[in-house]
């Protein structure tokens, strides 16, 4: 049976709309986080809290580095939402990819979500270290000692860092928390955009992520020469259409929902939020009708 493949048409719409919200995302990120808050807002009385001028393992101004994780994490994805169009756009086929690429966007604004969320410094900075053990669990699993750049400073080893860490927490009276898991991140931004089955959606992109047979048997293509050996020249990948619209939905939705929280808590500006809004709405658009329009004529059709 031949999978219903993307037209050349779908392939345009769903990279404009991506690109569109992605390039409007990382302006509105660079006006909310890139300079100083608007006030009031929730980030500015944040940035004025006692913890942020006290000196920790990242230095001086605590709650602005966290900020800026929020931001890395947020380019992160950005850069997830450009390689999804690229595979889409590739003369190549690149189709199960498509969901590593998705995987890792939602992951990454999964931690910007956990990260801008807080309204209190104290639970900022304990989120902030929470992520920053988190990193560092695998270095020190395999290279304890391995030398890290320090912020502004000199080398220190992962196993120094993490002590450093910990120690801060205990002397500003602060809690030790836990930090979700990537899957964590994502599962719970996907239950608040899906509204339900975020934790099955994750798995299933996943499974097709790890090359799990029977997750990637949507993206065989079989053709008339032979029906009965999955080996033969008449088996290939292909792109589904219905995968590649859902999961552009998922990037954009995704995206969408972190961008709202980021244009609350630091409060940007009406013509930023607005122009912003513009790009969201039209995305959101455009991938909505492709997934309601029917499939395009075979002649129309991807090779």
């Amino acid at each position: 049976m031949e999978l219903e493949p993307l037209s050349s048409a779908d392939r345009i719409e769903v990279s404009s709309a991506i690109i569109g919200l992605a390039t409007a995302s990382k302006r509105l990120a660079n006006a909310a986080i890139g300079h100083q808050p608007e006030t009031p807002s929730v980030a500015a009385t944040l940035l004025e809290d006692r913890f942020n001028s006290v000196r920790t393992w990242r230095g001086s101004a605590p709650i602005r580095h966290a900020h800026e994780d929020v931001f890395f994490a947020e380019l992160a994805a950005f850069d997830h939402m450009r390689a999804y169009v690229a595979a889409i756009d590739s003369p190549e086929v690149l189709s199960v990819s498509l969901a590593t690429i998705a995987r890792g966007g939602i992951e990454a604004f999964g931690r910007a979500k956990w990260m801008v969320e807080p309204v209190s410094a104290a639970e900022l900075v304990e989120r902030h270290a929470a992520l920053t053990i988190s990193d560092l669990r695998y270095i020190i699993k395999l290279q304890a000692e391995k030398s890290l750049r320090r912020w502004g400073g000199k080398p220190i080893s992962a196993r120094e860092l993490e002590a450093d860490v910990r120690s801060d927490l205990l002397s500003l009276g602060l809690d030790e928390r836990q930090a979700p898991t990537p899957t964590g991140f994502a599962s719970e931004l996907l239950e608040e955009v899906l509204e339900n089955n975020g934790r099955l959606q994750y798995s299933q992109i996943s499974s097709i992520a790890h090359g799990e047979s029977f997750a990637v048997n949507a993206f065989l293509d079989v053709h008339d020469a032979d029906k009965s050996s999955p080996t033969s020249d008449s088996v290939s990948f292909g792109i589904p259409r219905s995968i590649a619209i859902e999961y552009a939905l998922y990037l954009a939705t995704c995206c969408a929902y972190v961008q709202r929280l980021i244009i609350d808590i630091f409060n940007v500006r009406a013509d930023e939020a607005n122009l912003w809004d513009t790009a969201r709405t039209d995305s959101l658009a455009r991938i909505a009708a492709l997934a309601a329009s029917r499939v395009p004529p075979a002649g129309d059709r991807l090779p």
